[in-house]
């Protein structure tokens, strides 16, 4: 919960904002409409929560509901930002980036349904700890 909330969301997300500005600006030259706009299809990740969930819980990998989404997730993520951090500057245009940011906000919202979800199952079978657990939760970021 502390990695999901704490690390990913909360460290991580913001670096990765703070730095697909000047990425967007400065490298590939875009201007603040283009920009506003690759932000918003980047982010579409985050309306899909629900769909993620509703698909971790009705179809299993393996037999586990949430372990390889999040797997799946953080490979995503990992390869896009590795992606982004490595090529050259001028390579990666438009549409490419719009791509790549999309799989990193992919990994940030897959990874916070399913830590979500198993705080939610863990509040129902210990539903003394279910205030602790969203302070936890809240407080990680």
């Amino acid at each position: 919960v502390c990695l999901q909330y704490g690390g990913n969301q909360g460290i991580g997300n913001r670096l990765n904002g703070s730095a697909r500005s000047y990425y967007l600006l400065d490298s590939i030259g875009l201007d603040s409409a283009q920009m506003g706009s690759l932000s918003g299809f980047a982010g579409i990740p985050w309306q899909l929560k629900s769909l993620f969930g509703l698909l971790s819980d009705t179809l299993p990998i393996d037999g586990y509901h949430r372990s390889p989404y999040m797997m799946i997730g953080g490979t995503i993520g990992m390869a896009a930002n590795a992606v982004l951090a490595f090529a050259p500057p001028g390579v990666i245009g438009y549409y490419a980036a719009a791509l790549l940011f999309l799989a990193c906000n992919l990994n940030v919202a897959l990874a916070d349904v399913m830590i979500d979800a198993t705080v939610a199952e863990q509040t129902k079978r210990r539903p003394e700890l279910g205030a602790e657990l969203q302070a936890l939760c809240w407080g990680a970021l």
